[in-house]
């Protein structure tokens, strides 16, 4: 894990923080066919998985995350979270994409002193 500067570097004087980043690597191997097989050599998976989270203000939060296949070098899935401190409401907005195309795009606020009074909205998509 790696951190940035402990001032945001969006907004000079802004109470925010610095950054974090999470880098995480998993690889399989698969053993190669014995010589009288007729059975196909299959490629082994390689994946490194990031987060990067930062505070741009004090009220701002923003959290990025992500898979990129090695052997293809593809992204996977991307899901891209910002949260927002209203005084007395919170606001929440997501967006999530998949390798295959779908995506899904949240909305949420809530007054935190009454959490039933909210607003929900929610869109997404299913490609066949």
């Amino acid at each position: 894990m790696f951190g940035g500067p402990t001032s945001s570097p969006f907004l000079p004087g802004a109470a925010g923080q610095g950054f974090s980043l999470t880098v995480s690597y998993s690889g399989n191997r698969v053993r190669p066919p014995k010589a009288d097989s007729t059975a196909p050599s299959l490629p082994g998976q390689q994946m490194l998985n990031l987060n990067l989270s930062f505070k741009p203000t004090e009220k701002w939060q923003a959290n990025w995350t992500t898979a990129f296949d090695v052997v293809t070098r593809r992204f996977g899935d991307h899901a891209v979270r910002l949260e927002r401190d209203l005084h007395r409401w919170h606001a929440n907005f997501a967006f999530v994409k998949s390798a295959n195309g779908n995506f899904a795009f949240t909305f949420f606020v809530s007054l935190l002193d009454q959490p039933d009074i909210k607003f929900n909205y929610e869109q997404q998509t299913l490609q066949q």
